[in-house]
């Protein structure tokens, strides 16, 4: 599990550090606080595996793809978007080990257009850069590599290519899996591929049944079918009708979706931005109770961002309900001289803060 995470000129942050991470963790806070950036931050160190991560990053932001240099994929990632020439993360670990992550700008690359060799950047002449050089230390294996885009450039280029200095394919990561979603969509083909296999668990499937009644209680079961060989889910009714879950409303698309992420992350961590969208509020606690619940079960951290008070109170009284108090906090990004930086409420506290009618989202 993440305790503690130190960024240095990432994103909006120019030297932050937050504390006391949770197994279930809210980051609160006011818009352009950082919350969405914080969690990225977890993301980029734990994904060296997987260098579409910053393709990724883009669509999250909801930035088309229309990137041809690496000045416009990865300059967004260095402190306010300027002229630094690093950035470094560490995240720390309960079991006292530590992932360093340091990215740094390399200049003067070539790259070739219509046949012919172009030197489209210098560090002589322009502060745009050729590739990202990084290094990690995750405590099971140190490595050092280059990030770079094709040498063949274009508006559809959505490949990039990772040299490791030790000729490695893959690199020993400290968890299983990070997975980091936002909007509502419709439920991916992954998703649907895990619920064919959790059919053989009958725990999971009446977890996910029962989360889905929520929605709507005429649900009585929950299956994946293949639709001219693309899998898809579909919904049993009480009347044994079948409806495809796409067609039953934003909200249980995500619960569903939200459900099996936490039972594919065994000892990973789920990264939720802006939660509650999607849910109505009537459905906070109750969707809460299970997420929290089955996350714990499973040791899959969950940290989610949102600023809506509805949404935190009943998060805080679904961890009561479970007796499982202590393993909530909830942080709210903010401003102390200029600098932004985290403030701590635990279980206990957030309870006062409500009690107090405080403001701290």
């Amino acid at each position: 599990m993440v305790t503690a995470l130190k960024i240095k000129n990432f994103r909006c942050f120019e030297n932050f550090s937050i504390e006391n991470l949770t197994p279930i963790t809210i980051i609160g806070g006011k818009n352009n606080s950082g919350k969405t950036a914080l969690l990225e931050a977890f993301v980029v160190p734990l994904s060296v595996n997987f260098p579409s991560v910053f393709w990724d990053l883009l669509n999250f932001r909801n930035i088309g793809v229309n990137i041809t240099t690496p000045t416009q994929l990865w300059n967004p990632l260095f402190y306010n978007m300027s002229d630094t020439e690093n950035f470094s993360i560490q995240i720390f670990q309960d079991n006292n080990e530590t992932v360093n992550f340091t990215a740094s700008k390399s200049y003067g690359g070539i790259v070739e257009r219509n046949g012919a060799k172009k030197r489209l950047f210098s560090q002589e002449s322009s502060k745009f850069f050729s590739s990202l050089n990084v290094k990690l230390d995750n405590g099971m294996y140190k490595n050092n590599g280059t990030y770079s885009l094709p040498n063949q450039l274009s508006n559809t280029a959505n490949r990039i290519e990772f040299k490791s200095d030790s000729n490695v394919s893959k690199i020993p990561l400290p968890y299983g899996a990070v997975t980091l979603c936002r909007s509502v969509t419709t439920t991916r083909t992954s998703v649907a591929e895990s619920i064919s296999q959790m059919s053989l668990d009958k725990h999971k499937k009446d977890l996910l049944v029962d989360t889905m009644k929520n929605f709507d209680s005429h649900i009585s079961d929950v299956n994946m079918i293949l639709d001219n060989g693309s899998p898809y889910i579909y919904v049993t009714l009480d009347s044994g009708k079948y409806i495809p879950i796409s067609y039953m409303g934003d909200g249980i698309n995500k619960a569903v979706e939200i459900l099996v992420d936490i039972l594919n992350l065994p000892n990973g961590i789920l990264l939720i931005d802006e939660v509650e969208n999607g849910f109505h509020y009537s459905l906070y606690q109750s969707l809460m109770k299970v997420f929290c619940q089955t996350a714990l079960d499973v040791h899959c951290q969950i940290i989610l961002t949102s600023h809506n008070r509805d949404f935190i109170e009943a998060t805080l009284r679904a961890m009561e309900e479970i007796e499982r108090l202590d393993d909530l906090s909830y942080q709210r990004l903010g401003f102390y001289k200029g600098q932004r930086k985290p403030f701590l409420f635990s279980g206990e506290s957030l309870f006062s803060a409500f009690e107090s009618n405080m403001e701290m989202r």
